[in-house]
């Protein structure tokens, strides 16, 4: 999930996508990103799309807009249901492990401000 990204601009964005997904290929893994954009206020489709995956990985980016982008898809219940159901591992770095936590107290600075919006 590459949505704690989804502040920069649609052409850096994607030369991020494009740079995450060939290291996870290096590695041998076989990476699919799930933008919760598309699922904003529709978990029933978003479960369904999670269904196949062993592993839900969520990167680094601004934590905020990450959180915001959870909650508006439904990904944060569901993820936690997942979870419980030993069904997928939770895996990341940066925002990402942010994201289980009770809270997101103590968390900011430039890339992590909580003024900053999502794009278009």
């Amino acid at each position: 999930m590459l949505n704690a990204d989804d502040y920069k601009a649609a052409a850096e964005r994607e030369a991020s996508l494009r740079r995450e997904v060939e290291e996870l290929r290096r590695v041998g893994l076989e990476p699919e990103e799930v933008g919760l954009r598309d699922y904003f206020r529709n978990s029933a489709v978003l479960r369904e799309a999670l269904a196949g995956f062993d592993t839900v990985s969520v990167r680094g980016g601004n934590v905020f807009i990450l959180r915001r982008a959870l909650r508006q898809s439904g990904a944060d219940e569901l993820i936690k249901e997942l979870l419980a159901s030993d069904a997928v591992v939770y895996a990341g770095y940066s925002a990402g492990p942010c994201m289980p936590g009770p809270t997101l107290r103590g968390i900011g600075g430039f890339e992590d401000g909580p003024g900053v919006v999502a794009s278009g």
